[in-house]
C-alpha cells in the first residue's frame, strides 16, 4: 500500500470510529475555525515581536516559548484537519490535494489557498528546526512568510466554509481581522519605517485592504448564491435502477 493509500485509509478509519456520520464535517470546520484563531495569535505575537524589538515592554517569553508551543498546538491541529478533510466523502480531497494546491475542482481558488497556507507552515516549522544551521537572514527572509499565510487562512475560511454566514463564525473572522489590523497599525506608528512615505502608506493602505476585505465578504461568502460562484461542482445526476422486468418492467 502507497503511502498516500495509508494516509488515507488511516483517515477514514479515525472517522468511521464513530457513529456520527458528520463527524468529519465537524471536525474540518471546528479544527478550521481554531486554526484562525491560533494562526491569529501566532501573527499578533509576531507584531508584538517586532514592537518589543523597538523598544517595547513585551515579555520574552511572549515571542518565544507560548510562541513554539501555539505553533505546536496549531501542527496538530492541521493534521487533525487535513485528516478530516481527506476523510470527509462530501467532496473528494486526496492527500496530493493536501499537499499541492489549486489542483482540487472544489472550490479551487479558496481550497487552494488553505492547501498554500498549510504548505507554508510546514516551511516555517521546518526552517524553526533548522535555525541554528541557517544564515539569520535566510531565516528571518523566510519567516516573514508568516505575515502573508494568515490572510490566506481568513480567506480559506470565508470561502470554503458552508458555516461562514453563521454569527459566532462571522463574529470569531472578524475579531481575528481587527486584531491583526490594530496591532500592525500600532507596529506601523511604533515602529519606525524606512521613510516617513512607506509609513503613510502602510497607514492608508490598512483601512482600504480592510473595507475592501468586508465588502468583498458581504458581496460573496455571506450573500447568496456563493456556493456557485466560489466554484462549487453540481452534484452528480441520478442513476435509476435499472428495470428488473418484474413490475412494471418490460413484458
Amino acid at each position: 500500500m502507497s503511502g498516500s493509500s495509508a494516509f488515507a485509509s488511516v483517515a477514514t478509519g479515525v472517522v468511521n470510529v464513530s457513529l456520527d456520520p458528520k463527524l468529519a464535517w465537524y471536525l474540518t470546520r471546528s479544527t478550521g475555525l481554531v486554526l484562525l484563531v491560533l494562526f491569529t495569535f501566532s501573527t499578533a505575537l509576531g507584531l508584538l515581536s517586532s514592537v518589543s524589538k523597538a523598544g517595547g515592554r513585551v515579555p520574552r517569553f511572549v515571542a518565544t516559548d507560548l510562541h513554539r508551543r501555539m505553533s505546536l498546538m496549531a501542527l496538530v491541529l492541521l493534521v487533525v484537519h487535513v485528516a478530516a478533510a481527506i476523510a470527509d466523502n462530501f467532496v473528494e480531497i486526496t492527500v496530493v490535494d493536501a499537499l499541492i494546491p489549486f489542483r482540487n475542482s472544489y472550490r479551487p481558488v479558496f481550497l487552494g489557498l488553505g492547501t498554500f497556507a498549510a504548505d507554508l507552515m510546514l516551511v516555517l516549522i521546518v526552517t524553526s528546526l533548522l535555525r541554528h544551521r541557517m544564515d539569520v537572514r535566510a531565516w528571518r527572509s523566510i519567516h516573514l512568510l508568516s505575515y502573508a499565510m494568515w490572510p490566506m487562512v481568513v480567506l480559506h475560511g470565508l470561502g470554503t466554509g458552508f458555516d461562514a454566514k453563521k454569527v459566532p463564525v462571522v463574529a470569531v473572522t472578524a475579531a481575528c481581522v481587527l486584531l491583526i489590523v490594530v496591532l500592525t497599525t500600532w507596529r506601523v506608528l511604533l515602529v519606525p519605517t524606512a521613510t516617513g512615505l512607506a509609513r503613510t502608506a502602510a497607514l492608508l493602505g490598512l483601512p482600504v485592504i480592510s473595507l475592501a476585505l468586508v465588502l468583498w465578504a458581504v458581496a460573496g461568502p455571506l450573500a447568496p448564491g456563493w456556493s456557485k460562484k466560489a466554484g462549487t461542482p453540481p452534484p452528480p445526476p441520478k442513476v435509476s435502477a435499472p428495470s428488473t422486468g418484474v413490475a412494471g418492467g418490460a413484458p
